[in-house]
């Protein structure tokens, strides 16, 4: 119970912006809510994500979001709402731990459905079914915590026959643990890519 194994599995550290490492322990249940934003020179978007997540068995995890608007506005047109609801699964296929590390390789597999307005001016969803696949690896000691993972998000075409493209995800993080009170918090610096 020291540095970064001091809390239980669902306090330990896991990507903050990246996807995946949502393996929780069997009937284990999680909820929250995950905040993006984008500000640029035309564009500006605020989303809130809020999540269910559940611990299928111990390798073997489900989440469901439900990715919502809040504010989305390209040049001079502006949206809010729905975005199109995610199914996820994820299945930890290699795991090693002993007490002082652990290591896990996942495979992640999502649906998303269309249920975000895609006639909305920004569109809220792409009006098809999308799918992710990915794959992720990380390892934790009792001070550092590193990841890596990659996907692709492979698009559907619309009844209007628009299909928008495909995109491959590269993502890393690493992190120190700073301070914690075993069985209490945790505090960590990271740093994601």
């Amino acid at each position: 119970k020291i540095g970064n194994f001091a809390v239980d599995g669902t306090m330990q550290p896991v990507p903050f912006l990246g996807f995946g490492e949502n393996i929780i322990s069997q009937y284990e249940a999680l909820g929250g809510v995950g905040p993006s934003w984008l500000v640029g020179p035309t564009q500006k978007f605020v989303d809130v994500s809020p999540y269910m997540l559940y611990g299928v068995r111990n390798d073997f995890s489900i989440m469901l979001g439900f990715p919502t608007a809040v504010s989305y506005k390209h040049d001079n047109d502006h949206s809010a709402g729905f975005s199109d609801l995610f199914v996820q699964l994820e299945y930890a296929f290699f795991e090693t731990q002993t007490r002082v590390a652990s290591n896990e390789f996942t495979v992640v597999g999502s649906v998303f459905l269309p249920t975000g307005n895609e006639c909305k001016a920004p569109a809220l969803g792409l009006g098809s079914p999308s799918f992710f696949l990915g794959v992720t690896a990380s390892h934790l000691d009792p001070d550092w915590y590193y990841y890596i993972s990659s996907g692709v998000y492979l698009r559907t075409k619309r009844d209007d026959h628009i299909k928008f493209g495909n995109r491959f995800v590269y993502e890393a993080g690493f992190g120190r643990n700073i301070a914690y009170s075993p069985e209490k918090w945790m505090l960590m610096c990271m740093f994601e890519f």
